[in-house]
């Protein structure tokens, strides 16, 4: 037995000895497989190409922000006579018995209200969307009636749909004062009167409604009393706590005997009381006659029941002017610069 394990042993050095593989050191190793010689590919003449990874999924890189901003869209510049922009409102404002004014949702009425407050600002690209939405456009006018004084202007646009008015928010205002018009064509000559005090007193905001009071049969397009009204919802946006509005109107004086030819009422408020009569003396110091609201005289014309009135923040002065005084109201805008300018 012995010498048939020497002899395997020897046969097996011989065989690796004629394969050029040494023998395998110590006797625990075990002889080491022949290693297969690699097939060799002929280099191609080309560089090879490493093999591509698969793609990871997309992610969006993010856009660096450029050097120079892109600026803001600004509002589309206007200028002329304001008288124009009124003259342009009575000529196609909804007329007495016709129908055509068109009442607001709730939903546009706050619209219109942040409409108005974003004014303000004047050139948000939203804000121009929005005024667009309702058939509505913001300029920004300058107007040469009033030395070049510039406002930010809120108007329907062309044809004039709805009759829902014409508002004015002056740039850059130096007090708090609010003059309004809430019944064109029928209180005659009344915006172009709430357009001559919002200009010497630099005012700083002009409402004038967009329809007579009588358009429509249900009231509706009576924006001093009714509550469904853009001119409301503005007049709500506008009248806080530190403002101070002159509503003006207008009446016949042969319909009311006796009346002096301006009659001024307001709002319960002691401040709004006090403000009525301090500006009576100042208009009657111009030659004017003057009644003040709350003495039980003047009822008819006192606006006690006036929607502005009820629900102005601030001070609410309700000025009713016979029609001496709107065809000539040099004597009334002297006695107003007076007060507002003592």
């Amino acid at each position: 037995m012995k010498f048939r394990a020497l002899f395997g042993l020897f046969t097996t050095i011989i065989l690796l000895t004629a394969c050029g593989t040494p023998p395998a050191t110590g006797s625990t190793a075990k002889p080491a497989p022949p290693t297969a010689t690699p097939t060799v590919t002929a280099t191609p003449s080309f560089r090879a190409v490493s093999p591509v990874s698969p793609l990871p999924t997309a992610t969006p890189t993010p856009i660096p922000p450029t050097a120079t901003p892109t600026p803001a869209p600004t509002l589309r510049p206007l200028a002329g006579n304001f008288s124009n922009q009124i003259a342009r409102l009575e000529r196609a404002a909804p007329t007495a018995k016709s129908n055509l004014f068109v009442p607001p949702t709730d939903a546009e009425m706050a619209d219109f209200a942040a409409l108005w407050q974003a004014m303000a600002q004047g050139s948000a690209a939203q804000t121009q969307a929005l005024a667009a939405q309702h058939g509505y456009e913001l300029l920004r006018y300058t107007d040469n009636g009033d030395a070049g004084a510039v406002s930010v202007l809120l108007r329907e646009k062309k044809p004039v749909r709805r009759g829902w008015g014409i508002f004015a928010r002056r740039i850059a205002p130096q007090n708090t004062l609010i003059i309004e018009a809430p019944h064109p064509l029928f209180d005659t000559g009344t915006p172009e009167i709430a357009l001559g005090i919002f200009r010497v007193l630099d005012a700083s905001a002009l409402l004038v409604a967009g329809a007579h009071r009588y358009a429509n049969a249900d009231g509706s397009a009576d924006a001093a009393h009714s509550a469904q009204t853009v001119f409301q919802a503005i007049h709500a946006a506008a009248a806080g706590g530190d403002s101070v509005v002159l509503q003006i109107h207008g009446f016949s004086a042969a319909n009311h005997p006796g009346y002096p030819q301006v009659v001024l009422g307001g709002n319960s408020r002691a401040e709004s009381v006090a403000l009525a009569a301090s500006l009576a003396e100042s208009l009657q110091n111009t030659g004017l006659t003057v009644g003040v609201c709350g003495s039980g005289q003047w009822k008819k014309l006192c606006g006690t029941r006036n929607l502005q009135g009820e629900t102005a923040g601030g001070v609410f002065i309700h000025v009713e002017l016979d029609e001496s005084v709107r065809a000539d109201d040099a004597a009334l805008i002297a006695g107003m610069v007076a007060f507002w300018q003592k």
